[in-house]
């Protein structure tokens, strides 16, 4: 274990997100939240990806909520320009006493941007980089203009002033890896990461960190991790299916799957669903990706699975919960209580 992660063991704090197949009523969620909060959870996450606005529903989590911080993971950076970006996280900061204090934006997938927005992911890494610059001038107070590839921004300045909110990307391949390492506070590592992906991904972040004269230590290391805690075993490791194959029928998670050694099975999943067989794909994720990719089982065989993410570096778990309408909120509140355990221990 490096210097770098063993220091970050000392400073582990949980997060909880909900998006990807969430179809349940925003009051069901935001009662999980408030359980959450209560049971020791540090922070509550929002994404875009299930096609709810993260910040409008982070705004009702914090007026629900007293102490938990709150983020985005995350926010597809394609459909907002940096400015509007950086108006919404100021806006949620000032709003709510500094309490929204990540801005995690990512890329998206070709689907969702074309299928959803109409939009296409040209240039996607060099485009981060200049939502990155642009939004953290913006957020500093100061009265800016900015000159980019992408990007032209004149004589703007944010009515909220200086907003401490940092930055972090959300990052799969390796080109994103390396950005991260440049310039991010942190990164969220993508849900189905496995440990042995993780640390591979550690290593180029870390690298591309040196070369600019950061740490690895520098960054928060987050992660979005598939839970599943039920008494019921087999019942977990069902609900765990319909999310890997959310996340596995896209090829933007093919460092993970490769890495797993999974690749072929990830293949007929992927051929089965695109030509409209749901439920054969479903049937097709096997007991070794479920494995791989998430958490799911008994809340004990889980905490135990949750630490091994925590050897590796991880100093931020963000429990991402395989709830969707099928499964309803006592899969959240489950995972919620067998985390806490694990919380009190940290």
């Amino acid at each position: 274990m490096s210097e770098a992660i063993a220091a970050s063991m000392s400073t582990i704090r949980y997060g909880i997100t909900f998006y990807s197949l969430l179809d349940l009523p925003l009051h069901d969620i935001l009662e999980c939240f408030k359980l959450a909060e209560k049971r020791g959870f540090h922070y509550g996450f929002l994404s875009h990806s299930a096609l709810r606005d993260a910040f409008v529903g982070l705004a009702k989590v914090a007026s629900v909520t007293s102490k938990m911080k709150l983020g985005t993971n995350v926010v597809p950076i394609y459909p907002r320009t940096p400015t509007e970006i950086a108006m919404s996280a100021a806006t949620l900061a000032e709003a709510f006493d500094g309490r929204f204090d990540i801005l995690g934006l990512g890329l998206s997938t070709h689907f969702f941007m074309e299928a959803y927005h109409g939009l296409r992911l040209e240039r996607p890494v060099a485009r981060m980089r200049e939502y990155v610059e642009v939004i953290r001038s913006l957020l500093s107070g100061d009265r800016i203009s900015y000159k980019g590839k992408f990007f032209e921004i004149r004589d703007c300045r944010l009515m909220a002033g200086k907003v401490k909110v940092p930055i972090y990307l959300g990052s799969t391949g390796p080109q994103m890896l390396k950005l991260t390492g440049e310039l991010a506070d942190g990164v969220i590592l993508n849900s189905c990461s496995t440990p042995e992906y993780i640390t591979d991904a550690l290593k180029i972040i870390e690298e591309a960190a040196g070369k600019v004269g950061r740490r690895l230590s520098d960054l928060d290391i987050a992660c979005s991790i598939v839970t599943c805690a039920l008494s019921d075993e087999e019942e977990a490791r069902q609900a765990a299916k319909r999310a890997v194959l959310y996340y596995i029928r896209f090829p933007t998670l093919d460092p993970i799957v490769r890495r797993a050694g999974l690749y072929e099975e990830a293949q007929a999943v992927r051929q089965a669903y695109w030509s409209g067989d749901e439920k054969k794909a479903v049937e097709l994720v096997t007991d070794s990706m479920v494995n791989a990719f998430t958490v799911a089982g008994t809340p004990d065989q889980c905490v135990k699975k949750l630490k091994k993410y925590l050897d590796v570096g991880v100093q931020f778990p963000i429990i991402r919960s395989t709830v969707d309408i099928q499964t309803g909120t006592s899969v959240v509140n489950a995972n919620i209580n067998a985390v806490a355990d694990l919380i009190r221990e940290s």
